[in-house]
């Protein structure tokens, strides 16, 4: 069994600066970003598909409207 919680805090606790959650079912995109002690720092769900930002790759926008 996956658990994103687990998850998020492991991708934190090693630095991975951006986690991206896909919930199929729900239809939505949720984002954690800049990690600090464990845990992101910032957290946001996206309500725009169609222009997702790449923190770590400042020019790079992603239209992720087609994993719906």
């Amino acid at each position: 069994m996956f658990h994103a919680r687990a998850n998020r805090s492991g991708s934190a606790l090693f630095q991975i600066p951006e986690v991206w959650l896909i919930d199929l079912q729900g239809g939505h995109l949720d984002v954690h970003r800049a990690p600090d002690g464990g845990r992101y720092s910032a957290r946001f769900r996206v309500t725009d598909r169609s222009h997702v930002e790449v923190a770590s790759v400042p020019d790079l926008v992603l239209d992720c409207r087609d994993l719906f």
